[in-house]
């Protein structure tokens, strides 16, 4: 008898399951502050390809590839006999029109006069009115002939709209130009901004930031954040202006940045379900019992910011054995 009580002694004790043993550690002790990069490259600001606005032949080419150039310098002459031509033609004609107005004017002036007097008709003053009128409008005309005239007379010269360099030539000297044929290619040097494009949250718009290229490191500062994610990348574009020297266009690297938030290792986080949705979180001691709390934004594999008091015990060992609410037993 006194056997068989030990017997079922020992097998209900051995279906009491001992809590899980485990390893805590402070937060202060397992967090730390990642260096995050992106790839990024130098922007031009402006990176024009200058074409012709009409049909000509050039005849001089003013500048060539590697030639830095000031806003408003003549960079490329077109043959302009013909639209000059057509200037002064149009401008004659202008003349001719003015030179109508005063016998039309002085004309009607009569006609009103005689009119009022009861020597003229009302029909024979409209006439005059209208000549006048008609007249008036010809030049109004022949003033907007003249102004489009001037503008294609302009446009035989092609100018630098900003200063910059020269980067490609595509002008050929005797070469007949076209609308919309490329001349030239002007690249703007100043004010250059780089551009990154970095995965949503992770805190870049908050940290001090530097571009690494070749071995060098150069600060800028945010200036714009797209409010647009790339679908297929899932980025969001980033435009930093230099606050000190500014690289090379075209030059291409890492946008560099810490963060300031406090992060956890990856290998910490667990998946434990919470009102029937799984979630990645870190689980915790409190009171000799596992807590769980959910890490928002967590990503699988990677570390995750963290917003919890520094003297929070963090499971290490055994995490995996701890269920929330149950007891644990801390080595």
């Amino acid at each position: 008898m006194r056997s068989y009580l030990l017997v079922l002694v020992f097998g209900f004790s051995s279906i009491v399951q001992a809590a899980p043993v485990v390893s805590t550690e402070s937060l202060n002790d397992l967090v730390y502050y990642p260096k995050f990069s992106a790839p990024a490259e130098v922007i031009s600001a402006n990176d024009a390809a200058l074409s012709a606005e009409l049909s000509a032949r050039i005849v001089t080419i003013n500048a060539e590839v590697g030639d830095r150039v000031k806003q408003g310098d003549s960079l490329v002459n077109l043959d302009c006999r013909t639209y000059e031509s057509q200037l002064a033609t149009q401008k004659a004609v202008l003349s001719e029109l003015r030179s109508q107005r005063p016998l039309l004017s002085d004309q009607y002036e009569r006609a009103k006069t005689l009119n009022k007097r009861g020597n003229l008709g009302d029909d024979a003053l409209q006439q005059r009115e209208t000549a006048l009128t008609s007249l008036d409008a010809r030049i109004d005309v022949q003033n907007r002939q003249i102004e489009l005239a001037s503008i294609a007379t302009e446009n035989c010269s092609l100018v630098a709209p900003f200063d910059g360099v020269i980067s490609a030539r595509m002008a050929q000297l005797g070469a007949l130009a076209a609308p919309g044929m490329p001349l030239l290619q002007l690249v703007q040097t100043e004010g250059a901004e780089l551009e990154a494009k970095v995965a949503p949250g992770k805190g870049v718009a908050e940290s001090k930031v530097w571009f690494e290229t070749n071995g060098e490191s150069f600060p800028v500062e945010l200036r714009a954040k797209l409010p647009i994610i790339d679908r297929r990348e899932r980025t969001q574009t980033y435009r930093f202006t230099f606050t000190e020297v500014t690289p090379e266009i075209g030059a291409t690297g890492r946008l560099t940045w810490t963060a300031i938030q406090p992060h956890i290792s990856s290998e910490l986080l667990v998946r434990r379900k919470v009102d029937g949705e799984w979630k990645l979180g870190l689980l915790f001691e409190e009171q000799s019992a596992a807590q769980f709390i959910a890490v928002e934004n967590a990503i699988e594999g990677q570390p995750a910011a963290v917003d919890l008091p520094g003297d929070t015990q963090i499971i290490t060992d055994g995490r995996l054995l701890a269920v929330e609410g149950e007891a644990v037993e801390v080595r």
